[in-house]
C-alpha cells in the first residue's frame, strides 16, 4: 500500500489448519538387526496457527530499493518417515515456529548493468524440527528447543562490457541451538546447526564471443566455497567436515539456427574430495563422497 510518493506498506495475515492421518504398518523380516520386527500403529493430529507479516518499501529512485520486514513463519508438525518400533512410529513432533526480521537493499547502476543486493537478518526459531540417524539406522524428527539463524547475504551481477558477465554470491550464516536437549543429559544449546556453513562463496565469470555467421562461442567458470560444517547436531570431531572448493567450467558453440549447440564440460576439475554423508551404526562410522573429477561432451539439437 502506497504511502506518498517513495515509501508503501506491506502486510498479510493467513490461517493455517493441517489435518494428518497417519498409518504404519511395518512387516516381519529376516534381519537380525532389526529391532521390532512388526508394528501397526494408527494416530492423526491436527496443527493450526496464524502467521503474518509486516515491512516498509522505500523507493528513493527507480534504481533504489531499501526495505525491512517482519514475518511470523508456521511449519507443521508430522510423524516419522522411517521408524523403528511402535514407540517411534505414535511419537509425532510439534510444529515449529520462527519469527525473522530483515532489512536490505536492491540496487542498479550505470543502467543496469550492474547490479548489487544485500540482505541482512535474524531468525528465531522456537521448536525447531531437525533429524538425527538413531543407532538402528532409523531417521527421527525432533523438536529443538530454541534456536537462532543471523546472517548476511549479498549477490551481485556485472556486464563489465559485451560479452562479459560476472555473477557473485556470498552468505554469512551463524546458526546456533540456544536450547536443546535431544536425549536425558544430553545438551546441545550453543551447538551449530549441522550442514550450515558460516561462510558460502560462488563465483561465475563468463564471455560469450559473437561469430560473424550468427554462431556463438561461451566460455564459463563456476567456482563454489563452503567453510566447515558439521554432519550432525552434537558437533564432534569425526562429524566435522573440511572446507570446499569446487570448480566447474565449460566451452559451448551454438550454431546460428540455435537449434544445436555442442558442449566441452568439466565437474569439479580440481579433484575435492569431501565427504557428502555420514552416519554411525554399530559402533561403526560409515559415509559417502561426492563424485570425482569427470569431464565430457554433450550435443544438444531441437527440433
Amino acid at each position: 500500500m502506497p504511502v506518498g510518493e517513495t515509501l508503501s506498506v506491506i502486510a498479510g495475515l493467513r490461517y493455517t489448519r493441517d489435518e494428518k492421518d497417519y498409518r504404519v504398518d511395518n512387516l516381519a523380516g529376516d534381519s537380525i538387526l532389526r529391532g521390532e520386527e512388526r508394528f501397526n500403529v494408527s494416530v492423526s493430529d491436527t496443527y493450526d496457527a496464524w502467521t503474518w507479516r509486516a515491512g516498509l518499501n522505500w523507493r528513493p529512485s527507480e534504481d533504489h530499493l531499501v526495505y525491512g520486514m517482519v514475518s511470523r513463519g508456521f511449519k507443521s508438525g508430522g510423524f516419522q518417515d522411517t521408524p523403528g518400533d511402535a514407540v517411534d512410529a505414535a511419537d509425532g513432533f510439534d510444529p515449529e515456529y520462527a519469527t525473522q526480521y530483515e532489512i536490505g537493499q536492491k540496487s542498479a547502476f550505470f543502467g543496469g548493468a550492474l547490479v548489487w543486493n544485500n540482505t541482512a537478518y535474524v531468525m528465531k526459531y522456537t521448536d525447531l524440527q531437525t533429524r538425527r540417524t538413531l543407532p538402528d539406522l532409523s531417521i527421527v524428527t525432533d523438536n529443538a528447543g530454541k534456536a537462532t539463524i543471523k546472517g548476511f547475504e549479498s549477490q551481485l551481477a556485472w556486464r563489465p562490457f559485451a560479452g562479459a558477465r560476472l555473477t557473485a554470491g556470498y552468505a554469512y550464516t551463524d546458526a546456533t541451538f540456544d536450547e536443546f536437549e535431544p536425549e536425558p543429559g544430553v545438551d546441545y544449546s550453543g551447538n551449530r546447526l549441522s550442514r550450515t556453513p558460516k561462510h558460502k562463496l560462488v563465483l561465475s565469470p563468463s564471455y560469450t564471443v559473437d561469430m560473424p555467421d550468427g554462431s556463438d562461442l561461451r566460455l564459463a567458470v563456476d567456482y563454489h566455497y563452503e567453510s566447515r560444517i558439521f554432519d550432525d547436531n552434537s558437533n564432534t570431531g569425526p562429524e566435522q567436515r573440511a572446507p570446499t572448493h569446487f570448480v566447474d567450467a565449460r566451452v559451448v558453440f551454438t550454431d546460428p539456427t540455435d537449434r544445436w549447440s555442442v558442449a566441452l564440460w568439466g565437474k569439479n576439475l580440481t579433484n575435492e574430495l569431501t565427504r557428502t554423508f555420514q552416519a554411525v551404526f554399530l559402533g561403526a562410522n560409515f559415509g559417502a563422497y561426492n563424485p570425482p573429477r569427470t569431464v565430457g561432451i554433450s550435443l544438444n539439437y531441437t527440433y
